[in-house]
């Protein structure tokens, strides 16, 4: 009778540890949109007075619709037009940065910049030619000069002068090691004409 019992506790047992190890698996969908984008445009040089728009279109991609668009600095645009998604900007003798701030349905932000060189006339900028390569780097750089004479300056986003070099070589390597990562500005200076380009340090 004792072996009867114990057989049977030892099926019901068997029978509880095989349920236990039961897997139930659940199965969710998530609808996840894609990636918000800010897209500012590609830095560039225009002459002087020319009303140019600002940002590429469109202006933002990814996220969900709608948006809303934060040009910084805004005293830079005439009134009201800082929350424009291309707004227009008059061509100042100043190399300008402007950071566009894309903001989506969901509160999601994107972020992305824009300088905007200048030049005096038509021919003052012809036959300029200023090369820098790879773009995004780390360690160094490699810059080449169409005409090498004159002064290569590095300086950083906000407008520190970081690096001052005069050139005299068509192409010279610049150390970059000591930058921290992120957007900086290389200006070229020869004979009264000036070229800038943005480089990306990794």
């Amino acid at each position: 009778m004792k072996a009867k019992i114990k057989l049977l506790f030892c099926l019901l047992f068997g029978i509880y540890q095989i349920q236990a190890q039961v897997v139930h698996q659940v199965t969710l969908q998530v609808n996840q949109p894609p990636k918000l984008f800010a897209h500012a445009g590609n830095d560039s040089a225009f002459l002087i007075g020319s009303v140019i728009d600002l940002g590429e279109i469109p202006a933002a991609t990814g996220g969900t619709s709608p948006y809303t668009y934060q040009w910084n600095p805004g005293s830079m645009l005439a009134p009201g037009r800082d929350t424009m998604a291309n707004p227009d900007y008059v061509v100042m003798p100043v190399i300008q940065t402007f950071t566009l701030t894309v903001t989506d349905d969901r509160n999601c932000q994107a972020f992305d910049s824009v300088t905007v060189d200048f030049f005096m006339s038509n021919n003052s900028f012809k036959d300029k030619s200023l090369k820098v390569y790879p773009n995004p780097a780390s360690g160094s750089v490699s810059v080449e000069l169409h005409k090498p004479n004159g002064t290569l300056e590095l300086f950083s986003i906000d407008g520190r002068m970081l690096k001052s070099v005069e050139v005299t070589q068509s192409v010279i390597s610049l150390d970059i090691t000591a930058l921290s990562r992120g957007s900086y500005l290389l200006h070229y200076t020869s004979e009264g004409n000036k070229q800038t380009l943005r480089i990306q340090v990794q």
